[in-house]
């Protein structure tokens, strides 16, 4: 199997190299990341300057864009011919109207909307709960091999979000869930040459049934997402 590898946290970001050394002994690893983090940055694509791509070491590259950068110089200047595209594993949850905003669904969106199965990976994480990248990682190769046995279909993709759970627990199954449409509340602080965005994520609103709320209650999150649907 042969599997594409890019995030929006960054080339050097601990969930990507994590998942990389994970998938690396099992499959044929392509990394094409962005060389700079870039969170939040949705589905931004680069049109007016050129794209410099690095080779950074044997099937690893780092690209000076966004995300959805990263997956089209993977498949369309390096011709590369990937089985699937995992973008993550995302420093934190990318639930409900985050999928709007996110760099790690933007990249697995791009992928689907150029004909590779894609999935995107995000780790919820709680205040002051340890986190190990290696376990996040271990975790979402379970939920994939999961996944290997749903039926996939064309023009959809997978957003997953891990929950935050103790490293030595067994993670549960995966709940198939709608995405939590319900607004996440914040507000500017400051005065108008300097406003900061304060919000309170980890209170947020959770819909019975919802993404949100699976996660939320330790259980990984699986979403399908038509491209269809652009929102």
């Amino acid at each position: 199997m042969r599997i594409l590898l890019t995030n929006d946290d960054g080339f050097d970001a601990e969930g990507l190299l994590a998942f990389a050394e994970s998938l690396s002994s099992s499959v044929e690893l392509y990394v094409v990341a962005p060389e700079k983090g870039c969170s939040c940055c949705g589905h931004s694509v680069t049109t007016t300057r050129p794209l410099i791509t690095r080779e950074i070491g044997e099937r690893r590259y780092a690209v000076d864009g966004f995300p959805a950068d990263c997956v089209r110089v993977a498949l369309k200047h390096l011709n590369l011919k990937p089985d699937w595209v995992f973008s993550g594993i995302n420093h934190g949850g990318n639930l409900g109207v985050d999928i709007v905003m996110s760099g790690t669904v933007a990249a697995a969106r791009e992928a689907r909307m150029l004909g590779v199965p894609s999935i995107a990976f995000s780790q919820y994480r709680k205040p002051n709960m340890p986190l190990s990248w290696n376990v996040s990682a271990s975790r979402a190769m379970e939920v994939f091999r999961w996944l290997c046995d749903v039926p996939y279909q064309d023009h959809h993709f997978w957003n997953v979000n891990l929950p935050a759970l103790d490293a030595n627990l067994p993670i549960p199954n995966p709940s198939f869930c709608s995405i939590d449409t319900n607004p996440f509340e914040f507000r500017l602080e400051g005065d108008a040459d300097a406003l900061i965005y304060r919000g309170d994520y980890h209170n947020r609103p959770r819909a019975f049934g919802t993404d949100v709320e699976a996660c939320f209650a330790g259980i990984p999150s699986v979403s399908e997402i038509s491209i269809r649907e652009i929102r």
